[in-house]
């Protein structure tokens, strides 16, 4: 992977969650993906977030406005971060 497809893959994600599509986040994770929240809350591997992402969203959360305002990507370590 390289930077620009990491930051579509981060776009498609952010995207899904601001148009309440679990398939669409989930397809951007990848089997072994950590992903963070911004108050702590971590969850490890592609189930537990999945299991995350459909939770929170079927319990009528919405999400109204996400901008990125930093993105990080190590090529060597194939790692994207981002806020």
């Amino acid at each position: 992977m390289n930077r620009q497809k990491a930051s579509q893959l981060i776009t498609t994600y952010v995207e899904g969650w601001k148009i309440d599509n679990p398939a669409q986040i989930i397809d951007t994770l990848a089997a072994d993906c950590i992903v963070v929240e911004s108050h702590g809350p971590t969850y490890r591997g592609l189930e537990v977030a999945a299991r995350w992402i459909e939770s929170w969203l079927g319990s009528g959360n919405t999400v109204d406005r996400w901008d990125i305002t930093s993105f990080c990507f190590d090529e060597i370590e194939q790692v994207a971060v981002f806020e």
